[in-house]
């Protein structure tokens, strides 16, 4: 009697095997809320690295993570600015970071903003510093920025109200 014995070799049994990891390539903080930059309750200052929102007080003590300000008041004129621009916040932070945003005619519309999906989606996108205010506020608004670093990011303006301003913000990691 002949007795034959198969075991299987296929790595199609091999049960250890790892998925692909994939890295995300950008930040994506939805629903941010951000209150004129006298509002001790909500703050006006915001890190990109850590989706934390900072009050006038708070902020000098988080300088180096800070590189956003929003600077808004019960007028039609609002804006984002760098953290050092101390003239615009009223808000002396020391070692504060720079960031060049522009608030006006980016070119950039809502649509655009929700199809970044990653870093490489900002490599045609440039930003300058405007020194202009936002000029509509027919929403949705995108407004552009770099950090010192070179981080490039889109804030996305939702809906604003007399004290809070509702936004979603992508940057490159």
């Amino acid at each position: 009697m002949l007795s034959l014995s198969f075991i299987s070799c296929s790595s199609d049994d091999d049960s250890t095997k790892e998925e692909p990891v994939v890295e995300e390539t950008i930040f994506y903080y939805q629903d941010i809320e951000l209150g004129q930059t006298t509002d001790s309750e909500i703050g006006a200052f915001f890190s990109t690295s850590t989706g934390e929102v900072f009050n006038s007080k708070e902020a000098p003590s988080h300088a180096s993570v800070i590189e956003l300000a929003y600077v808004g008041s019960q007028s039609t004129f609002i804006y984002f600015t760098s953290p050092d621009d101390s003239s615009a916040t009223d808000v002396e932070i020391p070692n504060a970071r720079s960031t060049k945003v522009m608030n006006y005619k980016t070119e950039v519309t809502g649509k655009m903003f929700d199809d970044i999906n990653e870093a490489d989606d900002f490599k045609n996108i440039k930003a300058v510093n405007d020194n202009e205010s936002i000029g509509t506020l027919e929403f949705p608004v995108v407004v552009l920025f770099e950090t010192q670093n070179g981080k490039k990011g889109a804030i996305k303006l939702k809906k604003i109200n007399a004290s809070r301003l509702l936004v979603d913000i992508k940057v490159m990691k």
